[in-house]
């Protein structure tokens, strides 16, 4: 008897188990170069500060819902992500930043019968390592909405890459302006 319940306990596990997965949507951040680069700091690190891991919203497939993550985990999707389209090949003489993604989040509403409404929002820091502690840099935030028929989830991805983008200008930007900051400072030189 215990060896037909564990039999019928371990098909309802690997039922439940496929039908969880049936309801993930997986977003795969395509490799393309985003135009901005630099050669004076590369992302050493992703760190991720949210709760949850690994789900990052809700989208709808028709009209069923999916919990929706990137390709390989947040912090695994961005990390190839910059590594294939930003960082430089050579970054012995670069400042090592760490990318802290504080809040990405994917939210989709049915709002017709031929229509969802979605919005994306994301929130980064960047840090860098100095005197044996992190240094919160700067950070920002970027929110982008879209509205899609049920059969085409196309738009969601390229708006999320063009929002990592932005984010990616304007820390360079930042960087770029303080240069002479004592937060980017490598060593303090005094003379009397």
């Amino acid at each position: 008897m215990i060896q037909k319940n564990s039999f019928y306990g371990a098909v309802f596990l690997l039922f439940c188990s496929v039908l969880s997965i049936a309801q993930i949507k997986i977003i795969r951040l395509k490799n393309e170069k985003l135009g901005v680069s630099s050669h004076e700091f590369y992302f050493a690190e992703v760190k991720l500060e949210r709760s949850n891991q690994n789900i990052i919203g809700r989208m709808y497939d028709g009209s069923q819902a999916m919990s929706v993550t990137l390709e390989g985990g947040i912090t695994k999707a961005f990390e190839n992500f910059l590594n294939r389209n930003f960082n430089a090949s050579n970054i012995d003489t670069l400042t090592s930043i760490y990318l802290v993604i504080d809040e990405l989040k994917i939210d989709e509403k049915i709002i017709g019968q031929n229509k969802i409404k979605g919005d994306i929002l994301l929130r980064l820091s960047f840090e860098m390592y100095r005197d044996g502690q992190m240094i919160n840099l700067t950070s920002g935030s970027a929110t982008g909405n879209y509205t899609r028929s049920p059969q085409n989830d196309e738009v969601v991805e390229p708006l999320l890459r063009n929002m990592i983008k932005n984010q990616l200008i304007g820390f360079k930007k930042w960087f770029d302006d303080s240069k002479k900051s004592d937060k980017l400072a490598k060593s303090v030189r005094v003379i009397f």
